[in-house]
């Protein structure tokens, strides 16, 4: 029962009704985007990662507004805190800083939100059907939604 955000979101995994979250090491949105849509759907939700807070990475004006949303809700953070193995339902937790181990009973599933992955997709659907094709965002490599803003912008400089 572990299961990525995609898979969740393309209906291809069903997750049960006490879901555990692990943040993807960027620190951005993924895990709160998913967290959130499995709340709206009825869930219990905790947000694990090994970050210092959840969303390290979003932008600091948008953190506050993020997690009293969240928070209304009922999603749990629980930040500094990694994952060692999924026995049944039971996930096998450390805490970052002083390896202290701890379990989460009654886990109905684990999803990994984050490890992005390149998506040339539609760029090589295209290739070669249009006169002028660029490559951006996330077709070149996972990055932020910041830098495909700036590969648009280069793009339309030099068109």
């Amino acid at each position: 029962h572990v299961v990525t955000s995609l898979q969740v979101l393309q209906g291809e995994a069903r997750v049960g009704q006490r879901v555990l979250i692990v943040g993807g090491g960027d620190g951005q949105m993924a895990a709160p985007t998913i967290a959130e849509f499995l709340a709206d759907e009825g869930c219990e939700v905790e947000i694990v990662t090994e970050k210092l807070y959840v969303g390290l990475e979003v932008p600091a004006v948008s953190v506050p507004a993020l997690y009293a949303r969240l928070e209304s809700k009922g999603i749990v953070f629980t930040p500094r805190t990694g994952i060692t193995a999924i026995r049944g339902k039971t996930a096998l937790l450390y805490d970052v800083f002083t390896r202290k181990g701890r379990e989460r009973d009654g886990v109905s599933a684990v999803v990994v939100a984050g490890g992005h992955v390149v998506a040339p997709g539609l760029y090589r659907a295209l290739k070669g059907r249009v006169p002028e094709l660029y490559s951006i965002g996330d077709c070149v490599a996972p990055r932020r939604a910041l830098h495909a803003i700036r590969d648009g912008h280069d793009v339309g400089r030099r068109i």
